[in-house]
């Protein structure tokens, strides 16, 4: 009969106690059961019982996976777990006392110690696989997931490699909602110094939040070989004064890739020449076989500004290069502007240093409108030496708009090459592309579009070489003197099939010829272009010389269609119509008058004829008539004619042609 223990208190001395007590041990030692009951009939664990709650609560923290029995594995804690591969079972070692536990490659659980107590017991490793998942550790998280596309030549990656192939923001992104608000280091942080230990660059409480975001995304996609796509979240980040930097080495590029123009706002509060964004590429590359190059790319996406006539939006230094500097930024359907006032903008929207190769395309140059001021655009060169041949140039706008604002595009010494298709200067823009350099630069070209300013569309100087075919060339209504091309020592122009309109204002020229005395290999050919009110359609001063004006422009409402200060040092061609008159004359004589009606209509109040031909089937007859009449009431005159080549007149019948200008 088993021993009855007494109710005693604890501690009781009594024999019975003493002696139920040592079959309670052996029972804690020896049972198999997880518990026994004392002399009170109070449960405790057994050491089976501890082994069980340890073990469990290891497993609630997750297996740990270490391997396989067909490549071998080293077991040495009670969570360690392997796999049979040949049935996809997992294993832990029940055995703890053993462990660790040696299993070599190439085994099977049965030669290894067997199945069941004290040896190997299967389990459920599903509390290791969302332990694995979600830890960051390298090796864990994402790269336990692998995916593979759907097609017969596609090969498996994990989704950490897929995840790889961008940068987010946000995955820097330690702040509350990406909405706008002032975010600051601080609302954070509490110390700069734990700052730091996230944002290392981070140098006051007072910077931006947003902008340390930004700023983590290009430090890491530069620590890259080839950079990356950073990924830009929706709504509007707050940047307040700091510029999110950059320095590109070998082929590092940079992609910014917003949500869309309206969607993605970086605002910023920039002042003086700082940028909200400022890179600076270091790669030499031009050429095919160049060693190293650089590009940025933004898309989709806005540059705000706050402020008034300050900072610029976007900066790229190409560095201190010698020839053509360092290549490649693209902007697709990229806006800068201010933010909510008619009077913010930047002051240079993009601002590009010894810079080559910039495309544009859709994007959208907002200045200020209350008070002329901000440039869209602006490039300049900084020369090293007198013997430095660095240019900067290669500017393309494919369906650009400027709006308001100083000048649309501006451009200093030693830039070149600039080409516009389809774009738009309207808004009371003060100049549309506003090129004025020191030194013979090259290479303006203009293909549609429309320009819509106050004072210049084109106000040009020192620039050979250029075309401007098809524009809409308007004078906004405003101020006196305005010119829709202003070649200044510029040559080597082809201007053709354009709409200059002018306005109600006076001194307008469509066409404003100056200085450009290089000769006939360089002259400056205007045809096919259609003129409208205006004091002037084209303008040539004293020193501009052998410029060809041929007579397929149009002059409608023009005071003075063509204004040639240095006469015959220019080609001004005129028209010249043939109409169905034929005169008959009698010859003998070194000249002979006729009366020539002239079909109605023909003359054009604002025309001038200059030349009356009749042309004979052997000979060409030629008299001189100037038609100054502005009513346009003239339909006849007597004319007095005389053989071109000298000597009497033959006789004979003429056909009648007249030249106007």
């Amino acid at each position: 009969m088993a021993t009855q223990p007494t109710q005693n208190a604890v501690p009781s001395e009594l024999p019975r106690d003493l002696k139920f007590n040592a079959g309670k041990i052996d029972e804690f030692v020896t049972s198999q059961l997880t518990q026994y009951k004392d002399r009170f009939g109070n449960n405790h664990y057994t050491i089976e019982g501890l082994k069980q709650l340890t073990l469990q609560n290891i497993y609630n923290l997750g297996f740990i996976i270490v391997g396989s029995f067909q490549s071998g594995a080293t077991l040495t804690s009670a969570g360690d777990v392997i796999q049979d591969t040949s049935t996809g079972i997992w294993y832990r070692w029940d055995d703890l006392a053993s462990l660790p536990k040696e299993v070599p490659s190439g085994s099977t659980p049965a030669d290894t110690g067997g199945i069941g107590d004290g040896a190997w017991k299967a389990v459920d490793i599903s509390d290791a696989l969302r332990r694995d998942l979600a830890s960051p550790a390298t090796g864990n998280g994402a790269s336990l997931i692998v995916d593979k596309q759907p097609f017969a030549w596609a090969v498996p990656r994990t989704q950490h490699d897929k995840n790889y192939d961008v940068i987010n923001v946000l995955d820097f992104w330690n702040g509350g909602a990406w909405d706008g608000t002032v975010q600051l280091v601080s609302s954070k942080y509490a110390s700069l110094t734990e700052a730091q230990a996230q944002y290392p660059f981070v140098t006051s409480l007072s910077d931006s939040l947003y902008w340390a975001a930004l700023q983590a995304a290009v430090n890491a996609a530069l620590t890259l070989t080839y950079g990356a796509t950073i990924v830009m979240p929706r709504g509007k980040g707050v940047y307040g004064t700091n510029t999110v930097t950059g320095t590109l080495t070998g082929f590092q590029g940079l992609r910014f890739e917003g949500q869309g123009t309206d969607v993605t706002q970086l605002k910023t509060s920039v002042t003086g020449t700082n940028s909200l964004l400022k890179f600076t590429y270091t790669g030499n590359g031009w050429w095919i076989d160049a060693s190293s190059a650089n590009s940025v790319i933004l898309c989709d996406l806005s540059l705000v500004t706050d402020q008034e006539n300050a900072g610029y939006g976007l900066t790229i230094d190409g560095g201190a290069l010698s020839g053509r500097p360092t290549r490649g930024t693209y902007l697709d359907r990229v806006t800068f502007r201010g933010e909510n006032a008619l009077n913010q903008c930047f002051a240079r929207g993009m601002n590009l240093i010894n810079t080559t190769y910039v495309f544009h395309n859709h994007c959208r140059f907002l200045q200020s409108l209350t008070n002329g001021n901000g440039i869209g655009f602006y490039a300049r060169v900084n020369q090293l030496d007198a013997s430095n041949s660095q240019v900067c140039g290669g500017f393309y706008f494919t369906e650009c708009e400027f709006i308001y604002g100083d000048a649309g595009i501006d451009l200093s010494s030693y830039t070149e090459g600039v080409y516009l298709t389809n774009c738009v200067a309207d808004g009371g823009i003060k100049q549309g592309i506003r090129w004025l350099s020191a030194t013979a630069e090259s290479g303006l070209q203009v293909v549609g579009g429309q320009f819509n300013c106050l004072n210049y569309c084109f106000n040009i100087k020192n620039i050979i070489d250029g075309c401007i075919f098809g524009a809409d060339i308007r004078c906004n209504g405003g101020a006196a003197g305005w010119r829709g091309i202003a070649l200044q020592l510029s040559h080597g122009f082809n201007i053709t099939g354009n709409n200059f309109i002018g306005a109600a204002v006076s001194g307008l020229m469509g066409v404003l010829i100056d200085n450009n005395d290089f000769g006939g290999a360089y002259s400056t050919l205007i045809s096919s272009n259609r003129f409208t009110a205006m004091d002037y359609g084209v303008y040539m001063t004293a020193t501009a010389r052998l410029n060809h004006i041929d007579g397929s422009n149009i002059y409608s409402s023009v005071a003075v269609p063509v204004q040639d200060i240095n006469v015959n040092q220019n080609v001004v061609q005129k028209k010249v119509y043939t109409f169905s008159t034929n005169l008959v004359f009698a010859g003998g004589a070194a000249t002979e008058s006729k009366l020539v009606t002239f079909p109605a209509g023909l003359l054009q109040a604002t025309q001038k004829a200059e030349c009356v031909f009749a042309k004979g089937s052997d000979n060409d007859l030629i008299g001189t008539y100037l038609y100054t009449n502005a009513s346009n009431t003239a339909v006849a005159a007597t004319i007095s004619f005389r053989l071109t080549t000298g000597g009497n007149i033959p006789a004979g019948t003429y056909r009648i042609m007249i030249q106007v200008s």
